[in-house]
């Protein structure tokens, strides 16, 4: 049974510049979560400084950002409670300077310190204060709750930050916030007053449903005395797939301690599915196993189906030489597949589909820099089920075929279908990266590089000759062919390893010597080249006596 986590939201009201006055109020909210069973604590945003950084004492209020975080860590480990003290503004030197960082921190419930992750997408006001984390990737890690990743205030609206952390395994997110009701225009905000609680309750839910994750969200609040008539934001909450918000706070100070059920995330993943096609993987990609070769099945195998029909006796009303058999396929065909395709759903990566199985549907998911592509592979005759297409391949069949199905059987059944029996089998999942292309063989390799809309990299002389040798059969001659392509002039860059040689006119400027002279022999020819120059003497002996 997946755990249930208490959680408590924390909508801290901070004053302005006063760092031990906030801290002290934070710490009467976490004991008082602690002494109520809370497993994890979390504050908002600038909870110890506020945000006015045009304010005479804002930097110097962020000098003793270490004190504080050693004080958090204390206090963790004396209530055995985890803490995100929201983020806690550090005052560092770097080089001559003296710089700015908002930090999210996770501490253990034992004091020590899980996770760390400085601001990457800063709100334009904060750009002149603040140092972002820039290009540094998003990094999800073990907590006692799980694995969970941090994010932070307007980071919310980058969909891409939540999708790196996903790929890193994290099963939670948070995002402690600082969101107030006129961080927008006033053309803005003449449209729509409750515009920017539209946008957190929104966006907030949407990411929990987009990534199958649990979002842990926690803004400041305003005074408690002016309740829901201030300009803070608040709406702290937990937002879950199937369920959406739970324990929504107002806008106004104050703490709300919520039941997480995780086992609310296994039913959404199951329901969605989103794991192997999505790559929404407990693990990273590196972890999955590899299927660099194509997988040949022996001979025993030919003809022979994994399939599930479904029921007890084959739809349509077919008829079967033996008892009929419904379930999934039996042991002996497990020599018929990859000795890797261990689980419902088997992914590669990178891979390639096994003999006699091919690629009918691929998509792509950007994570940070990188781009990763799957391929479903489904046996020959088969294609993606309509109601099911990212994990099913189905297939008729109206002839004699050898099906392995139960467990409790070695041999084939063997069905005469008097009409249409409906057969399937799970896909197997291919994954790669434009890195992988030169591990994998030549010709898949021309395929995924199709699918992605890229060029192979060009193997040396020797591995064309090993490559045209191989796929030729016996006493056979191979003409020379040229392929010109026109391309962009980032393409030819990205291919060239160097500046693109096509200058701003479309002429060719520095197009590298060697390949010059390769095209000019490939598509002309020795015996051309000479035949040609002879030409060009006759003409111009011709034009120099008939103007003497």
């Amino acid at each position: 049974m997946a755990p249930v986590h208490k959680v408590a939201l924390v909508q801290l009201n901070p004053k302005a510049v006063d760092p031990a006055a906030n801290f002290a109020k934070a710490e009467g909210f976490i004991r008082d979560a602690a002494a109520k069973g809370a497993h994890l604590a979390v504050l908002p945003e600038y909870h110890l400084t506020s945000w006015v950084p045009d304010d005479p004492g804002f930097k110097a209020s962020c000098a003793d950002w270490k004190h504080y975080l050693a004080k958090y860590q204390n206090l963790a480990k004396e209530l055995s409670i985890c803490i995100v003290p929201g983020t806690i503004v550090e005052l560092v030197r770097e080089g001559e300077n003296e710089i700015l960082r908002n930090i999210a921190y996770f501490i253990s419930s034992d004091g020590e310190i899980a996770g760390r992750y400085q601001k990457k997408n800063l709100w334009h006001p904060e750009r002149r204060h603040l140092v972002s984390s820039a290009h540094e990737p998003h990094e999800a890690f073990d907590t006692p709750l799980g694995r969970v990743g941090l994010l932070i205030c307007w980071d919310l609206a980058f969909t891409e930050a939540f999708r790196e952390l996903i790929s890193d395994g994290a099963q939670l997110i948070i995002v402690p916030t600082f969101w107030t009701m006129k961080d927008v225009t006033d053309e803005g905000y003449a449209l729509n007053p409750d515009g920017e609680a539209l946008f957190l309750n929104s966006t907030v839910i949407s990411r929990a449903f987009e990534n199958t994750c649990g979002v842990i969200f926690v803004n400041a609040g305003g005074p408690p005395e002016k309740e829901e008539k201030t300009n803070y934001a608040g709406l702290s909450q937990v937002a879950l797939p199937h369920v959406g918000s739970v324990g929504r706070m107002g806008r106004a100070e104050g703490m709300n301690i919520v039941d997480l059920d995780m086992d609310i995330l296994r039913v959404a993943e199951d329901n969605y599915k989103q794991s192997p096609y999505n790559l929404k993987m407990s693990s990273t990609l590196a972890s999955l196993a590899a299927l660099t070769t194509v997988f040949t099945p022996p001979p025993s195998c030919a003809g022979r189906y994994a399939v599930f029909i479904g029921s007890p006796t084959p739809i349509g009303g077919a008829l079967s030489t033996n008892t009929p058999s419904s379930g999934w396929i039996d042991p002996s065909f497990s020599s018929c597949v990859p000795p890797e395709y261990t689980n419902t759903y088997p992914t590669f990566s990178p891979g390639v589909c096994p003999s006699g199985m091919s690629i009918i549907s691929s998509a792509s998911d950007v994570q940070g820099s990188r781009t990763v592509w799957t391929g479903a592979c489904c046996q020959s005759g088969f294609e993606t089920m309509e109601i099911d297409p990212r994990y099913i391949c189905t297939s008729s069949v109206t002839t004699p075929m050898g099906f392995l199905l139960d467990p409790n059987i070695s041999t084939t059944d063997i069905y005469t279908t008097m009409s249409n029996l409906q057969i399937e089998h799970d896909q197997l999942m291919v994954v790669w990266e434009e890195s992988d292309l030169a591990a994998l063989p030549t010709n898949v390799a021309v395929q995924y590089a199709s699918i992605m809309g890229v060029v192979v990299p060009t193997p040396s002389s020797s591995e064309e000759e090993d490559t045209n040798s191989s796929l030729q059969p016996a006493g056979t001659s191979v003409a020379p062919q040229v392929a010109i392509t026109t391309s962009s002039s980032e393409s030819l860059a990205g291919s060239q390893g160097a500046s693109s040689p096509r200058s701003a006119t479309g002429e060719l400027t520095d197009f590298p010597q060697a390949t010059a002279a390769k095209v000019s022999s490939a598509v002309f020819g020795k015996e051309t080249n000479q035949l040609v120059i002879w030409t060009c003497l006759a003409l111009i002996l011709k034009l120099m006596f008939s103007i003497g």
